[in-house]
């Protein structure tokens, strides 16, 4: 006995042509196509974003973790005798939490230079991998330094309870490393990541009729561009005309 075509029990319980069919079944088909491709572009940046060690670079971190764990075992024998088991059996949590591992603690945080810091030591912070150091890096360059921790929540993919939670330990350095020059740039290099290119044209437009622009209140006088931009764009501006 034949049995009928499933195409033909769907017909029936809902309803629906079989152009209808073929349409969902095509549809189906196309989203696990766009699945199927998603995953191998994310396997092909995995393996471009990553992050070749120098070996003289990757010797001298596993000695500094080498160095850190001698000096938390240096800590724990001058200060109770015992090794830290004992020691938890024979105090209460909350001491512990309060007072021991506080201070254990304290002995191997490290402040990162977050202008400053590179690769390795990107990586060796605890949720970074080769492909968000690689991230920050890049975005760093284009700002031209960092002036605020905060700015690492704009690092795409870059958790913001990641940059609350390691705030502490990150450090400013020296902060904005390269102006830019609103004067001096050409329309090749005039290119920032809080200007978008129709806002670049606008501003070089105007310089062009009007000359340099001299200082901030002749920035936000020009009414094309909203002055919040300029705002988030300030601690990089430079007004130095050319000679």
């Amino acid at each position: 006995m034949k049995l009928p075509n499933f195409h033909y029990y769907i017909r029936f319980l809902f309803g629906l042509s079989t152009w209808e069919i073929y349409g969902i079944f095509s549809l189906i088909c196309l989203i696990l196509l766009g699945r199927g491709l998603k995953w191998y572009w994310d396997e092909q940046n995995s393996q471009n974003s990553y992050i070749k060690f120098e070996p003289k670079f990757l010797d001298k971190y596993v000695s500094e973790l080498e160095l850190e764990k001698r000096r938390k075992g240096r800590f724990w024998k001058s200060k109770y005798s015992k090794s830290p088991k004992n020691y938890y059996y024979n105090k209460p949590w909350s001491s512990i939490k309060s007072t021991t591992w506080k201070k254990a603690g304290s002995d191997i945080l490290k402040k990162v230079d977050i202008n400053q810091a590179d690769s390795i030591t990107w990586v060796s912070l605890k949720g970074i991998g080769p492909g968000f150091a690689r991230r920050i890096l890049m975005f760093r360059d284009k700002l031209g330094g960092f002036f605020s921790v905060d700015q690492l929540k704009e690092v795409y993919g870059l958790d913001s309870l990641w940059v609350k939670n390691n705030q502490r330990n990150l450090i400013l350095g020296h902060g904005v490393y390269r102006k830019f020059q609103l004067n001096k740039l050409e329309w090749s290099e005039f290119r920032h990541p809080y200007l978008t290119y129709p806002q670049a044209k606008i501003f070089l437009s105007y310089r062009k009729q009007h000359g340099s622009v001299q200082n901030w209140d002749e920035l936000i006088a020009i009414k094309l561009i909203d002055s919040r931009i300029w705002e988030r764009l300030r601690p990089y501006l430079d007004f130095e005309s050319p000679k």
